[in-house]
């Protein structure tokens, strides 16, 4: 009777196993990466197909329903967006007010989204759910807060009018920022920026961030280990 009882259990882990190994390999890039990890700004906006300033018309237990007033990617004035809501939000977006949000209806892998120079519309690689998803940490802001300000800065940069230069200025100055949520980002996509850089042209890049004399110090050592590696 003992051997027959080990035997099924052995049996149910292995099933167990089987079937986790599967939801796994199903879904490969993981939800995870773009909801409930704190990611930078940077990150939020790579991932993000759609952007924009918004009013909040209604909630309920699964969603949220924003009409937009201005737009800034992926959206037109006057759409409703639905967002997806988490039930496990630290950060829970309000029952009612205006908003500037970013959301996704893909999931991408981290690899390109710590990459400034990989343009994410070319890697439409997933379609998570009929629903827009929105980071639960960093997706959402009141307009009039500091933080909605780099927000929106990050996305005319990264998205609506990329330009290297002027994404890596947004960036750099939001490293002595007071607010934790804006120099604990900006010091990430520095990073990102140094150590992940597909451009042609990265050692020169490189060499823009070491010239420049607001560039933070106690990132300089990892920015001349990687001119080094760049030689």
């Amino acid at each position: 009777m003992k051997k027959i009882l080990l035997c099924a259990t052995a049996l149910f882990c292995l099933n167990a196993t089987i079937m986790a190994l599967k939801i796994v390999n199903s879904n490969p890039h993981g939800i995870t990466n773009t909801i409930y990890e704190p990611l930078s700004f940077g990150r939020v906006v790579k991932f993000s197909d759609i952007a924009g300033f918004g009013e909040i018309i209604e909630i309920n237990r699964t969603n949220v329903f924003i009409q937009v007033d201005t737009p800034l990617l992926g959206c037109t004035n006057n759409q409703v967006i639905t967002l997806y809501r988490s039930l496990y939000s630290r950060k829970p977006i309000p029952e009612t007010g205006r908003i500037v949000f970013a959301a996704h209806t893909n999931q991408y892998t981290v690899t390109y989204a710590c990459d400034w120079n990989e343009d994410m519309s070319g890697h439409d690689i997933f379609r998570s759910r009929p629903l827009f998803s929105y980071n639960v940490y960093k997706g959402w802001f009141y307009p009039e807060t500091e933080e909605a300000i780099f927000f929106t800065n990050i996305i005319h940069t990264m998205r609506v009018g990329r330009n290297w230069t002027n994404y890596y200025e947004v960036v750099r100055s939001g490293f002595p920022n007071e607010s934790y949520v804006i120099s604990d980002s900006a010091e990430e996509d520095l990073k990102n920026l140094i150590l992940h850089n597909s451009s042609p042209d990265a050692y020169g890049t490189l060499l823009y961030m070491s010239n420049d004399p607001l560039f933070p110090e106690s990132l300089k050592p990892l920015l001349n280990e990687k001119i080094q590696e760049q030689r």
